[in-house]
């Protein structure tokens, strides 16, 4: 089963394209055990290989729910109506 077949495509819904991709989800902040300073702050940052898709209708992040990667879902989801401004920087 490749990844774009778990995605559950909406009533008219076509897949325009997609990217092998990382998110970073970002953690909490937390102070490392035996730090000397007390506002020394660290961020706990995963990192979550999957596959940016875009169709006529929404972006959908799908990533692998196990290590093997044998379960697939949707992580994240965005519908095109809300999406009204992007910016690109090089």
């Amino acid at each position: 089963m490749s990844w774009l077949s778990s995605l559950k495509l909406h009533k008219d819904e076509k897949i325009i394209d997609s990217w092998q991709g990382t998110r970073e989800v970002i953690g909490p902040e937390y102070t490392p055990s035996g730090s000397q300073n007390d506002k020394e702050k660290v961020t706990a940052n995963v990192q979550k290989d999957g596959l940016l898709v875009l169709t006529n209708q929404r972006l959908v992040f799908l990533e692998g729910q196990e290590p093997d990667f044998k379960k697939v879902g949707a992580s994240i989801k965005v519908s095109l109506d809300d999406v009204d401004d992007v910016l690109f920087e090089r």
